[in-house]
């Protein structure tokens, strides 16, 4: 993955659906809160390679 992987139009049409970007409903700040925490979450992936253990480790470590 890249950052121009993140900037692709499918792949913000994702984040922006995963987001509730795409839907009336909802407020939109918190919408778009949750866009930008998925692009950097994908970038933070991107930069430091991190593997699928490692990214559920540390979902795991933020939940504790």
């Amino acid at each position: 993955m890249t950052k121009n992987f993140i900037n692709q139009p499918e792949v913000q049409a994702l984040l922006r659906e995963s987001a509730g970007l795409n839907s009336a409903e909802g407020d939109e700040r918190f919408k778009n809160i949750i866009h930008r925490m998925l692009e950097n979450i994908c970038a933070l992936i991107d930069d430091f390679n991190v593997t699928e253990e490692e990214f559920w480790h540390a979902v795991n470590y933020l939940h504790e």
